[in-house]
This record gives structure tokens, sequence and C-alpha cells, in this order.
């Protein structure tokens, strides 16, 4: 009985990993139609000028040439009005869990000035969570991974409500910018479900045959991730599914803003180049020929019991949801209110419970997003570099 009990958990072991089926595969061939290019000012308060697909098109860089998705910053001219043009895409469904796979050829380099992201976010940040599987500023060489929430969740016994969140570096120096591209890229994946978050690198070809199969990836084959947020022995340290929902695939680079704005005096390679960030962005665009996303795909998974429980966000720009049931597919059982947020005015990023939401465009909704347990003052943490 004792042999049988192993046979049969090894047996369950297989059948709970296989149950993934890919739920959306996003590559050049639907990126325009899938993503929405959010224009709005940047609420990490970025020196950014964030483009239309048309007008990013317009100016080059945004494309889908040789079946690979390409977009990133303006590197020809001076810097005015918002900012240096970029692109910052938002997918227009959201996820309940799942595995993602993003394969990426290119990422933005170690540049100063950059604060570069892909990551995933709900709506009333940071109520329904943010997942940063590849996150970086400045000259930084090794990748971040960062979880943000509201109060109440502890990952990887650390407090993921806290300015800084629930943060990781790892992966070395093929896992970000330079290196990252000097090795030919590599593929990122995600699994979120209720247990945890889990975050896998492999630089380019050296990723299992299935992370690159789109039939039935296994992450239970893949060995240790490079970070794994759990609650650790104490799994009740955050109630992920009451934490983490609605999540929308995000990509984009910013400029100074938040973060790479007090880092760059102290980053040893940009102090170089003076104190101020915004001046050198603004002033030296040939330093972000680098600067830009290239992506062969972006998959994502969920298990077969799970598969109603994407969203999506409808309506681009305002309140009108009078289009809901044109997506009704995608949440065959979700209750229709759950359509109606609309990502790109949601997705925050770090430490955006600061003070100067009113700037936004986006009327008093921002204001709602105030941190509650952080003075309106409170100082921006300066990541270690």
């Amino acid at each position: 009985m004792y042999f049988f009990n192993i046979v049969l958990y090894g047996g369950l072991a297989h059948l709970g990993a296989s149950l993934y089926e890919v739920r959306d595969i996003y590559n050049a061939s639907n990126w325009v139609d899938s993503f929405i290019f959010d224009t709005e000012d940047d609420p990490t308060l970025g020196y950014v000028n964030y483009l239309n697909h048309d007008d990013a098109v317009a100016q080059g860089i945004f494309s889908t040439d040789d079946d690979l998705v390409t977009f990133g910053a303006d590197h020809t001219s001076i810097g005015s009005g918002r900012g240096r043009s970029s692109v910052r895409v938002v997918t227009n469904k959201s996820y309940n869990h799942a595995l993602v796979i993003a394969d990426i050829a290119h990422m933005p380099g170690s540049v100063c000035g950059t604060w570069n992201a892909f990551w995933l976010s709900g709506p009333d940040w940071p109520r329904n969570g943010e997942i940063d599987i590849i996150e970086g500023i400045n000259s930084q060489a090794e990748n971040m991974m960062t979880q943000h929430t509201s109060p109440g969740c502890y990952l990887a016994s650390q407090d993921c409500s806290s300015d800084i969140g629930c943060t990781k570096r790892a992966g070395g120096v093929t896992s970000y910018g330079d290196g990252f591209n000097a090795n030919g890229g590599g593929v990122y994946a995600m699994e979120w479900n209720s247990n945890h978050i889990a975050i896998w690198f492999w630089p380019n070809g050296t990723q299992p045959s299935d992370v690159s199969d789109s039939v039935s990836p296994d992450p239970d084959g893949w060995g240790s991730p490079l970070v794994n947020f759990n609650g650790g022995i104490d799994t009740a340290a955050c109630d992920i599914d009451a934490t983490f929902k609605d999540q929308a695939i995000i990509f984009d680079t910013t400029f100074c803003g938040m973060m790479a704005e007090p880092a760059f005096p102290l980053d040893p390679v940009c102090s170089a180049f003076g104190n101020n960030c915004v001046d050198y962005v603004a002033n030296t665009p040939e330093a972000f020929i680098e600067t830009y996303w290239a992506i062969n795909s972006l998959k994502v998974y969920q298990v077969a019991a799970e598969a109603n429980t994407t969203t999506t966000a409808t309506n681009l720009d305002n309140g009108d949801d009078d289009n809901d049931d044109a997506d009704s597919d995608d949440s065959d059982d979700e209750e229709p209110k759950k359509k109606k947020h609309h990502h790109h005015h949601h997705h925050h990023h770090h430490h955006h419970h600061h003070h100067r939401h009113h700037h936004s465009k986006h009327h008093k909704k921002k204001e709602l997003r105030l941190h509650p347990t952080v003075p309106l003052v409170a100082p921006i943490p300066v990541p270690t570099i």
C-alpha cells in the first residue's frame, strides 16, 4: 500500500501539472489588437511621453516586423513637453491565476535614466496587487522581482504593502539589461496560483522544451524558481486569492520618475553624467539606442478548471460600458460588473501612493489610491545599487 501511495502521488503530480492549457498567445500577428497603448501621464511621475499606436509607428518606436514585436524609446530627439517618447502597452484582457511565459529577444539596456518593467497589475492599485516580473533602473545589471499589495500580505518574509514591496534581485547578469541582450535574450515564466507567485528565468537556449511548447508546460519539472513568493511555513501570511485579482499584463519604459530619478546620482555609472536625471534624459537621445523591447511571444496558460477567469477591458478612454457584451465569451462565469474597470487608468507602479496624483487628467479617482498608511510627504525610498 505504501508503494501504491508513492505511485499515485507521482501520477497526481504529473496530472496536476498537465492541466495547463493555452489561453492566449500574443505575438506580432495580434499584438496591436490585443493591447491598449496607454497614453496617460505616467502615474510614476516619469519624464516620458507615452505614444498611441499610430504615433509610435510614425516615430519608428513600434513595429511588428520580422515576427518580432519591437517597441521602446525615441533615441534621436531632444526631449520636450511631457518627456522622451516611449510606449506603455497593457493587455485588453485581465487574468485570475495564470502561467505567463515571455520569450524576449531584447529588453531595454542598463541605461542611465531608464526605468523598465514587464509586470502585471489589477484595478484600483494597490488593492488588487501588482506582480513585477522584470524591473530595473539606471545601470542595474541584475533583475529585480517584486510584489506590491494592500496591507496584510507578507511574502518571502517581507511586507508587500511597504513602499519597496516584497522584492528580490536574482538571476545574474544575463537576467537583465545589457547582459541579457549580449547573451541573446531569454525566457521568463511566472506562475500565479493560490499558493504562490513564482518566477523562473532561462538564458537564451537553456529553457526546458515544454517552456517553448505551446501545448503543455509543466512547472513541476523546471526546478527551483529564481524567486518563490509565498507565505513560507506560515501560508496564512498572505491570502493570495484575496490579494491578487484581475491582473492585466504590461510592458513599459519610463525615465527618471519615482524610482530612477532619486537613484540616478547614487548610481556609480550615472553619477558621471551629473545629478540631474531629467537633464540627461532630455539632452542625450543617443544614450537610448538600446532602450527597446523585442518580444518573440507572450503566452498565457490557465488550468482547465479556471478557463473562465479572464475578464476583458472593453473600453479605452471613458466610462462608457455599452460594449460589454462583445467580450462575454471571455468570462462566461463572471458578473458583468467585473468588466467595468478600465485597466489603463489603474496601473501604477512603485510608490504610487504619493502626493501628486492630482496632476493626472483622470479625475479624482486617482486621489482614492493614496495609500492610507503613508503620509503625503513620505520620502521616496532609494533602491540600493
